[in-house]
């Protein structure tokens, strides 16, 4: 949601830019064979020494009889997107013990449901992080239209050779990008109408490739 421009360059009405980015194609099969042991830094696996004893075990528990490390991380996410429900009409605290309110619940939004599942990843000697962004947002006249509610947060983990993977662990959300590594889960976002006052609404468009 933020724009910043180097030197002194100020936004102004108008302003058009373009993005260039490049859209990782991952398999099913190159993503089992992978190993997630070398990645970029070593923060990327790194938990409080505080992190709770019974918060390892849910997530060692989870894993139970899995091996290789996109076998894991599937059967994470999948625990999450069976077993939970997405909510903003939660409370929400930080740390563990938000950590725990959330899992006692069963019910919350993608932040939590992000960075529960970085943490349970990690635990697990998986590299993760957190990646804040959007939705692809709604086909309008011919260009995407990306509102302040397709906005999101998911998990992300590295495997070697291959780089950071996204990952979908809310349930009713999902990358298009996705479909093809992550079985079950297909291209959802945010599909409420928009509000009627635009005020309440942050937009941008891009005018999608052929």
């Amino acid at each position: 949601a933020t724009v910043r421009l180097a030197g002194s360059s100020n936004l102004r009405t108008g302003l058009s830019y373009t993005v260039t980015s490049v859209i990782g194609s991952y398999s099913r099969r190159r993503l089992d064979a992978a190993t997630a042991k070398r990645p970029p830094d070593k923060r990327y696996l790194q938990l409080p020494d505080t992190f709770p004893d019974d918060l390892r075990a849910t997530a060692e528990s989870i894993v139970e009889g899995r091996s290789g490390a996109y076998d894991r991380v599937l059967a994470l996410q999948n625990w999450f997107r069976d077993n939970f429900e997405y909510s903003l009409d939660v409370s929400y605290s930080g740390g563990a013990k938000g950590m725990r309110e959330f899992l006692a619940a069963r019910r919350g939004f993608c932040e939590q449901f992000a960075s529960t599942f970085a943490a349970f990843a990690r635990v697990l000697g998986i590299p993760a992080r957190i990646a804040v962004g959007f939705t692809p947002g709604v086909k309008e006249n011919g260009e995407y239209v990306v509102r302040a509610r397709n906005a999101h947060a998911w998990p992300e983990v590295w495997f070697d050779g291959m780089g950071w993977v996204a990952f979908e662990p809310t349930p009713g959300r999902g990358s298009p990008d996705g479909v093809g590594y992550l079985p079950g889960v297909a291209a959802q976002q945010d599909d409420t109408r928009p509000p009627t006052d635009t005020s309440e609404t942050t937009t941008s468009t891009a005018t999608p490739d052929p």
